[in-house]
């Protein structure tokens, strides 16, 4: 974990097990800059099952208790990452008000600089004078972009119903031609737009855009018919990925590395691996509260805290989520009959805590789509991984194996 050194005696309550799992020094913040949002995604899980959503920003004492909170429990450099509601909506008040704070106290923001800033946005608010500073101050960047203008105008939408994809692509190009010429896409799909996707993802690489995090909607229900859709739209994929691999093309597709996993990462620790649960990186809400990762902060319940950036850790708490998710392994909702026959079992890690938690109070079950989708992914990407191994492929060694052979 970022070289940090690992607590092992705070509480003679707490296992080691347990301890040895909290690390001092966490590695990033990923701060909801505000919880105001100018658009209204058709799959938000945030307005579903969260509809009272603050509409208000992170205040300045807030924005500078985080910096020192970071800088006091973070690895060198703390990483900052705005998050939201769409964080643009406050660039000047919480985004720009941060890097003046730093930059006042003759402290360095770059990627290694004391501070490391970033943010995840939708680009509907991007301009030139917004993508020259992030370039300045050398911001990491994510952009929300759901495919092709029909697929992404269909889901992510204004109040008003229109679509943003035009919008969107305009402020890809700013980020492109200042600050990164490939810059990493979230991308979501959902059941009715998962046909088609393979023509559509390799519109992208032929647009030289060759990170996509593409992943799905887990919060509603796949049928038969559109797990059938996906595993031929995969197949199709795993198509152009061979003559991508062969041709050198350095495609990252999320998917594809969720796929390979059991072969990558056979037995590997499900109680180690967790994105979040305050290990690493933790989620901060617009008030200062910490909560185990940045999707629990969506929740804004007090009771999942695990400090505050006035308050510092709530050690307690913190010790008491990692220690009820080392109890057991995360098990399907169908039962547990399910995972002893899985294929995919060697490589589960539970999925995402916090939509297990949202969709069943219980971080250790699994939605029965999440299972059905690994197992559709590691069905068609097993073979594809051992065809690369087998041809020692450079590119995809370098990119899904670590340069590994």
């Amino acid at each position: 974990m970022s070289g940090s050194k690992f607590r092992l005696t705070h509480s003679p309550k707490v296992s080691p097990d347990v301890a040895r799992l909290i690390p001092d020094n966490i590695f990033e913040l990923t701060a909801w800059a505000t919880g105001r949002c100018d658009l209204r995604c058709r799959y938000c899980f945030v307005y579903k099952l969260y509809p009272q959503q603050p509409s208000s920003d992170m205040q300045p004492d807030v924005v500078e208790a985080l910096i020192d909170f970071g800088l006091k429990y973070g690895s060198r450099p703390i990483r900052i990452w705005w998050f939201g509601g769409e964080p643009l909506l406050a660039f000047d008040n919480v985004i720009k008000y941060a890097v003046d704070l730093v930059l006042r106290r003759g402290l360095r923001v770059s990627m290694n600089g004391d501070v490391h800033f970033g943010l995840t946005t939708n680009c509907t608010l991007l301009t030139e004078d917004k993508v020259k500073f992030f370039a300045r101050y050398g911001f990491g960047i994510l952009l929300s972009i759901d495919g092709t203008k029909e697929k992404h105008d269909k889901y992510r939408v204004f109040p008003d119903g229109r679509g943003s994809f035009d919008i969107v692509w305009r402020g890809l190009q700013l980020v492109r031609k200042y600050l990164n010429p490939n810059p990493s896409i979230r991308w979501t799909v959902a059941p009715e737009t998962v046909e088609g996707l393979a023509n559509d993802v390799k519109w992208y690489v032929d647009q030289g855009l060759t990170n996509l995090a593409i992943d799905w909607v887990y919060e509603v229900k796949w049928y038969e018919e559109d797990l059938k859709k996906l595993r031929l739209e995969m197949y199709k994929i795993r198509e152009y990925m061979i003559e991508w691999m062969r041709q050198g093309v350095p495609v990252m597709l999320k998917f594809v590395r969720d796929g390979v996993a059991p072969a990558v990462a056979p037995f590997r620790a499900w109680w180690k691996s967790r994105c979040g649960l305050g290990q690493g990186s933790v989620g901060v809400d617009i008030d200062g509260t910490i909560y185990p990762c940045h999707r629990f902060v969506s929740t804004h319940k007090k009771e999942l805290a695990i400090g505050h950036v006035k308050e510092g850790w709530y050690w307690d708490k913190r010790y008491a989520w990692v220690a009820n998710w080392i109890k057991h392994p995360p098990y399907s909702e169908e039962g547990i009959e399910r995972c002893k026959f899985c294929p995919y079992r060697v490589a589960c890690h539970g999925g995402c805590l916090a939509v297990n938690y949202d969709l069943f109070g219980d971080v250790h079950i699994v939605p029965k789509s999440y299972c059905d989708i690994m197992q559709v992914l590691s069905e068609v990407w097993l073979p594809f991984h051992y065809l690369m191994v087998r041809e020692n492929n450079s590119t995809y060694r370098k990119i899904y194996l670590g340069g590994r052979r």
